[in-house]
């Protein structure tokens, strides 16, 4: 009967751009945005489902009829190209907590392959001293398989990228490595910079609300060390993003 007729909507590989996900949302028979107060205090909760996910954002995703059982299915690639990687995951997964029932989340390449960040780059810190971070030594790596015989950098025979010695900085060594990874092999040259665009857009947000004051004048600098930083973040398996979205994929 009409009154029982219910919406599955798919969505998939929005790879971090906003504007499409505005742009699907604004032509959804499913979803909306809704006002929504900000959760700007972070967490070590270790629970994935926990409600202090950092989210500082004034506007949430919800089904149109809240009431409905109408479903939204996401089907895989969330990150790298778009330039708001945290943006849209932060998005998926608020919806998925609190509509555990009505939001199915499917694993795509780009999302499996960020287990990788955690193994080749070591875990996030959990110490708030910047210098502490900044020297946390990088595991061994020996290059990736599939680029084995090619002579490029991540080549097997030729080793991914050396480990900091004597002259390198470990955290010089880490950022190298990163932008390596996603650039030549993760198929996402332009990540490690919109991420660190992300990072520096969000750090004023936040300064204008903790200040009250709307100003373009404050500069804010998101460092090689705080990208890499806010990666192995992210991808940890059980608090970051990427991990609590292949938990609950």
């Amino acid at each position: 009967r009409q009154s029982q007729r219910h919406y599955i909507s798919y969505l998939t590989d929005v790879e971090g751009d906003r504007d499409y996900l505005d742009r699907f949302v604004q032509q959804s028979r499913v979803l909306t945005y809704r006002p929504t107060e900000s959760r700007t205090q972070s967490t070590t909760a270790s629970i994935p489902e926990d409600d202090t996910m950092f989210f500082p954002y004034h506007h949430c995703l919800d089904f149109k009829n809240i009431n409905s059982n109408d479903i939204l299915v996401y089907g895989g690639d969330v990150w790298d190209q778009g330039g708001s990687d945290l943006y849209v995951i932060r998005q998926v997964l608020d919806l998925q907590r609190r509509y555990p029932d009505r939001v199915h989340l499917v694993m795509g390449n780009r999302d499996m392959n960020k287990r990788r960040v955690v193994q080749e780059m070591g875990a996030a810190s959990s110490n708030d001293d910047s210098d502490v971070k900044q020297q946390q030594p990088l595991p061994s790596h020996g290059g990736v398989y599939w680029l084995k015989g090619t002579g490029r950098m991540g080549d097997p025979d030729k080793g991914l990228m050396t480990n900091n010695d004597n002259d390198t900085p470990c955290s010089k060594c880490a950022a190298d490595r990163l932008r390596l990874m996603l650039k030549g092999t993760m198929g996402s040259p332009k990540a490690f910079e919109h991420r660190r665009s992300e990072l520096e857009q969000e750090q004023q947000l936040l300064q204008q609300s903790s200040s009250g004051i709307s100003t373009d004048d404050g500069v804010v600098t998101v460092t090689d060390e705080q990208v890499v930083e806010s990666y192995r973040a992210s991808c940890h398996p059980v608090t970051g993003e990427m991990g609590r979205y292949l938990a609950n994929a």
